[in-house]
């Protein structure tokens, strides 16, 4: 047997398998810190970084993320420049900084609209930008470009810009005639109060920008790009999740991150959000190059780049060449794959040698079956004295194989060589009670065979499993039987819908039923009797009224989902 070699072989691929795995995976070990700079207090509006953070979307990439929330006096642009923060959120103001000279590049809109408005009273009369010439704005100087593109392409440039506040009541008590808000924030406050107000919204003007914009400095983006991509796409994947479970998402905001507002505010900033970011349509972090041109293109007709901006620099690329760490990581994985390969290739050759090796042993019940049906059609002079038992691995009682010449002798005076594979099981029974008889040294038969007048004719493939079980039953009555207890009887009946029965009883001390039947018995007789009737379909009773009587019904034909014979 070759199991041992085969069980060395695969413990040297699996201890190859085991070196590998921890080189490959060392470098992921520890998790890289970077930090993010918010626009604004913790709310819905970064609920992305909150998803990816809880649902260990960063953590899976090697990122450990900590979220800055902003201010009035914290600009994220400068703080993402800076380097005291490695990722930011801002508008597309982003493009006039770049044309400033700040290095910083654009990785993804995060919404598909500006959520950028001017608020004011519904008792004025400014209805349209226009009726803002000569009044008051109040705007927090940062973050809002796409409001100046609306006034300035309705040539619009005698307005009075008032530092921001960031309370909604300057607006409500006349204190300002317009204010810069946002739709996902101070609209509700209004629409709480119920104060008459209306809104002028830069896209119903041409001015469609992108909301809220995710971006990085140009140096970390040109060091690590491959920081940079993991990062983009665990939040884009954080957004995801976040859309699809607003309502665990707010749970977290209010119990996590500090949110004091009520969750009537947070739900509907949630589902402003949601429109904004165009779910359904598009999937968060969509980005049209085209798009971005034309933002670009817009501010530089309205006079607000003080150079021109390159939409490749600005832009990040998602698909940056690898780096040599990630190539020996490949290489390590690929080296891996091979050794698992080489493992599985030859695990399955020597496994195929060994069921060669099994099926070469378990055949020889084939062989026997195979033999049997040869000696029938050629004539071929047997042994009478081979006549005994089932002995260990796979062989069948060899006390049938006499029988041949005999059958075949009388096949052969009655049909041709087409029809030798069907017998005359009448026949078959005489012959193989008076050869047991012979080796029992009986000088006179104690077994009277009582089958009918006309031939019962079946195949070769159920004759011999039922030659078996004959033998066994009738070799049993012989031992246990003395010529005084009288006659031993072996009956043959047919019986309507092609069913047979066949019985064999004696008149000695009898049997335990329930031995017969018990599934663990210390002789190899029973156990064969009772798989032989199985195979061929039949059943079995056993009766000890009056000595020991076996009856065995089967039927004629083999059925086709059943195997008739010995198969291991």
């Amino acid at each position: 047997m070759m199991l041992p070699n085969i069980h060395i072989k695969r413990n040297k691929f699996l201890l190859l398998c085991c070196l590998l795995l921890p080189v490959i995976t060392a470098s992921g070990d520890e998790l890289r810190k970077v930090r993010v700079q918010l626009k604004w207090t913790h709310q819905f509006q970064f609920a992305g970084f909150y998803a990816a953070i809880d649902q260990c979307y960063y953590a899976k990439r090697g990122l450990k993320v900590e979220l800055r929330e902003g201010n009035p006096e914290i600009r994220p642009t400068n703080e993402v420049v800076s380097r005291r923060a490695d990722f930011g959120i801002n508008t597309t103001d982003l493009i006039v900084h770049r044309a400033l000279g700040k290095p910083i590049v654009i990785l993804a809109p995060i919404f598909q609209h500006s959520s950028q408005v001017v608020a004011v009273s519904g008792k004025s009369d400014i209805y349209e930008p226009c009726n803002l010439e000569g009044k008051s704005l109040m705007l927090s100087g940062d973050g809002e470009a796409s409001i100046l593109a609306m006034f300035r392409s309705q040539e619009i440039t005698d307005i009075r810009i008032v530092p921001h506040s960031w309370d909604i009541m300057d607006l409500v008590n006349g204190k300002v005639d317009a204010m810069s808000v946002y739709l996902t924030g101070e609209v509700y406050t209004l629409r709480r109060l119920k104060l008459p107000f209306r809104i002028l919204r830069p896209e119903n003007y041409g001015i469609d920008f992108y909301g809220d914009v995710l971006f990085t400095s140009e140096a970390l983006a040109t060091e690590d790009a491959d920081l940079v991509n993991r990062f983009l796409t665990a939040t884009l994947e954080g957004w995801q999740y976040a859309l699809k479970n607003k309502e665990a998402m707010m749970d977290l905001i209010i119990e996590k991150y500090g949110y004091h507002d009520s969750l009537e505010r947070l739900r509907y900033e949630s589902d402003m959000i949601s429109t904004l970011m165009g779910e359904g349509i598009v999937r968060p972090g969509h980005s049209s190059t085209s798009r971005w041109q034309h933002i670009i293109d817009t501010y530089d007709s309205l006079g607000m780049l003080s150079r021109p901006v390159d939409i490749k620099q600005i832009l990040f690329q998602r698909s940056p060449k690898l780096s040599h760490t990630q190539r020996t990581a490949i290489f390590l994985l690929l080296t891996a794959l091979l050794a698992l390969f080489l493992f599985f290739v030859l695990s399955r050759f020597f496994t195929a040698t060994l069921w060669r090796e099994m099926e070469h042993k378990v055949g020889r019940q084939n062989e026997l079956d195979t033999f049997i049906k040869f000696c029938l059609l050629t004539n071929t002079e047997l042994p009478q004295t081979v006549h005994r038992r089932v002995i260990d691995n796979l062989q069948i009682i060899d006390n049938i194989i006499p029988v041949a010449e005999s059958v075949t002798q009388k096949n052969s005076h009655h049909e041709n060589r087409k029809n030798i594979e069907h017998i005359d099981l009448c026949s078959y029974l005489h012959d193989l009670v008076s050869l047991t008889d012979r080796n029992f040294n009986e000088e006179e038969s104690r077994t009277i065979v009582n089958v009918p007048r006309f031939p019962v004719i079946v195949p070769i493939e159920l004759a011999v499993p039922i030659g078996l079980i004959t033998v066994e039953l009738h070799t049993n009555a012989l031992k246990h039987t003395s010529a005084k207890e009288g006659k031993i009887r072996i009956t043959l009946k047919q019986e309507e819908n092609e069913i047979c029965t066949l019985s064999v009883g004696d008149r000695g001390a009898g049997m335990d039923e329930k031995l017969f039947h018990h599934k663990r018995t210390k002789t190899t007789g029973l156990p064969l009797i009772q798989l032989l009737t199985k195979q061929i379909g039949g059943s079995l009773e056993v009766s000890s009224r009056n000595g020991t009587s076996i009856t065995l019904r089967f039927p004629l034909r083999k059925q086709k989902e059943k195997t008739i014979g010995i198969r291991s």
